[in-house]
């Protein structure tokens, strides 16, 4: 099943520590973007560029995962 990938990223103080400054959370559209759903998918990211590395990553493995979808 196709969906569309949204990147949410939550800035704030996360983990036993507050090590994490950014919860960045996976939302799925299986209804061609009217409705987005959150399933716990994501990660939490210490810097900026840790954010950035994940969207990208994320991005590229929705993109090969739709390519091989029915």
């Amino acid at each position: 099943m196709k969906s569309i990938l949204k990147i949410k990223v939550i800035p704030g103080a996360y983990g036993l520590n507050n090590e994490f400054k950014f919860n960045v959370q996976q939302w799925h559209s299986y209804d061609n973007g009217r409705t987005f759903v959150y399933c716990g998918f994501g990660r939490f990211c210490r810097s900026a560029e840790e954010v950035d590395a994940y969207t990208r990553q994320s991005f590229t493995e929705h993109a090969a995962a739709q390519n091989n979808a029915f």
